[in-house]
């Protein structure tokens, strides 16, 4: 038990560090603000700025869009609207555009010609960089490439590093070639290579930045870096585990003769990917307000309880409520996610202070109790020691079991084949946990059905078993079981950013689709204390609101209409009460003029 609790135990110099007041910074203006109706999915945002300066290509992981930069506006339609499966686009320093397009198989980049759009020729996976005459090509593959791919006049060759590439931006006159690095400790450097001779230098190295990826972009003489960074030194390995840290992203600029760095622009929430046109800095910011709602079981107004959490839960008669706090930053992703609890009441008021109830370096979502109070089953990618990322190696992706009786119990691991394991759900009888997974070896983004069998009395798993799911439900994103059968309620993935709903009996036969609506996240579903419903999250068109339906179809009942999204429904054991998700995301573009 040990482990779950270490890293709470910083010294306080280390938070004091962390938590230091910066120099008062600009913030820039705010030239394009956006609000998704997603949950994690739009944790990074990218941009791609024309060369005049005049539009941005803003990209999240559920939306692509194009802004005029002048008015603000959403510019439709977009130049790619006639491609099918865009998943992202980037200007070309002629002004056209190169398309991400996963159409007929496997992903591919297409390159805009004067006749329409030919195939780049790119693999699949490249990030590529151009060079501003559009002569030179380099790109580097993700994630976790160590290679570097140039190709000019005709030729490509290959660099290889030691660490993992994770930007690329060349020279004005081409000649220079920047690369940032990270290593496995989780510390960037950033590189200046000559393609020619292939040598390199260090401009910078202990750096503190994002681990996925970044975004490197001159100044307008070339004399310096524009780059995303939590600091300029390495961090503190345990810092990025936990949740209160200050380690949002600010703009930084790096000199590249001297090697010096500044602190540029910095503001509330995560400043990212930095790009300079027509005199001017452009970057991203991410900013989420996220907390824990009650919603009557009949519908009506929320109320916010006023606790920053995700993902609620109750236990068993209904006197405490968990929840998953810590937010999405991008520097330290999931990494930072813990468990809490409050004591609530039956007229849904809070009683006492937040006690942290799951802790331990990676990620931890929110438990399920079982039937008899006894167990706690969640999601954790545990890790025995702090990580620097996600996919760290070290790390697990499974179900874990807890004594909510004896906290003093070490965590038993239930299951070893998972990969982005969802939420476990008891049977009523408590011996058997539904959860949905991808499977490790099959095909990514592909979740499955799958019941792991428990010894009630001493909580170890016995076996696990993958449900033969029928035609027509293929991606299983979500499970909840009826509190009083063998039934199991599902959200599942449809094509074209649609969700569905069906119930299916504990071997997967009975199934039926009850219900398809419009989703782009992973909106989540109860059923209610009676047994006779099914709550779950839909889009209404610019939120996500929740809805009621019963068990075998029929009418669809609306239960709120809030300013914010609306996600995750759990149903408190007295039936009284619906608690959620309520999120908002704030995404923008912001503007300095050099």
């Amino acid at each position: 038990m040990q482990i779950m609790f270490e890293k709470r135990f910083l010294s306080l110099a280390v938070i004091l560090l962390l938590c230091a007041c910066k120099t008062a910074l600009p913030s820039g203006e705010v030239v394009f603000a956006y609000e998704p109706a997603t949950w994690f999915e739009d944790g990074y945002s990218r941009l791609s700025i024309s060369p005049a300066g005049d539009q941005a290509i803003y990209r999240g992981r559920s939306s692509l869009l194009l802004v005029d930069l002048d008015s603000g506006e959403q510019v439709e339609p977009a130049p790619w609207d006639g491609l099918p499966g865009v998943l992202d686009a980037v200007f070309l320093p002629d002004g056209k555009l190169a398309c991400y397009v996963s159409s007929g198989g496997k992903p591919s980049w297409y390159r805009q010609h004067e006749a329409g759009f030919e195939d780049a020729g790119l693999p699949s996976e490249a990030f590529p960089c151009w060079s501003q005459d559009g002569d030179k090509l380099a790109y580097y593959r993700s994630p976790a490439s160590k290679d570097v791919h140039i190709r000019a006049a005709g030729e490509e060759q290959v660099l290889e590093f030691t660490n993992d590439v994770v930007a690329l931006a060349w020279s004005h006159a081409g000649d220079r070639l920047y690369a940032m690095m990270r290593d496995p400790l989780g510390v960037s450097e950033v590189l200046e290579i000559d393609p020619d001779s292939q040598a390199n230098r260090i401009i910078a190295r202990g750096l503190d930045g994002p681990s996925f990826a970044n975004t490197l972009s001159l100044d307008a003489d070339g004399t310096g870096l524009f780059l995303a960074l939590v600091s300029d030194r390495p961090a503190n390995p345990e810092a990025r585990h936990l949740p209160e840290a200050d380690r949002d992203l600010d703009i930084y600029r790096l000199e590249i003769a001297t090697s010096a760095l500044e602190l540029y622009a910095s503001g509330p929430g995560d400043e990212f990917d930095p790009q300079v046109r027509a005199g001017r800095l452009y970057w991203t910011n991410n900013m989420v307000q996220e907390s824990i709602a009650l919603l009557p079981s009949d519908g009506g107004d929320c109320l916010d309880l006023g606790i920053a959490g995700q993902l609620p839960g109750w236990n068993r008669d209904g006197s405490i409520l968990a929840y998953t706090f810590g937010g999405w930053r991008i520097a330290d992703w999931a990494l930072n996610l813990d468990v809490a609890q409050v004591p609530i009441d039956a007229e849904g008021r809070v009683r006492g202070k937040p006690e942290l109830l799951i802790s331990g370096f990676h990620e931890d979502f929110t438990p399920s109790w079982s039937p008899d109070g006894r167990w706690m089953v969640y999601h954790s990618h545990r890790s025995m020691a702090a990580v620097p990322s996600y996919g760290s190696s070290g790390s697990a992706d499974d179900l874990f079991l807890r004594s909510a009786l004896d906290p003093s119990m070490d965590e038993i691991r239930l299951t070893d084949f998972g990969w982005e394991v969802g939420h476990g759900e008891w049977s009523p009888d408590g011996s058997e946990i539904a959860f949905s997974s991808w499977e490790r070896g099959g095909r990514r983004g592909l979740h499955q059905l799958w019941v792991v069998k428990i010894d009630p009395q001493r909580g170890v798993p016995l076996y696990s078993e993958k449900l033969k799911l029928p035609p027509g439900l293929v991606d299983p994103m979500w499970t909840s079981w009826s509190p009083s059968s063998s039934e199991i309620a599902v959200e599942a993935a449809e094509e074209d950013g649609r969700r569905s709903l069906w119930v299916l009996r504990r071997d997967g036969g009975a199934a039926r689709k009850i219900h398809e609506y419009a989703a782009s996240t992973y909106g989540g579903l109860t059923w209610t204390t009676d047994a006779a419903h099914i709550v779950f999250a839909a889009s209404d068109g610019d939120r996500m609101q929740l809805f009621s339906i019963g068990k075998d179809g029929g009418e669809v009942t609306r239960l709120s209409d809030d300013s914010r999204n609306l996600l995750h429904p759990r149903a408190s054991p007295d039936g009284k009460w619906i608690a959620c998700t309520r999120l908002q995301w704030r995404k923008e573009i912001r503007a300095l003029q050099l």
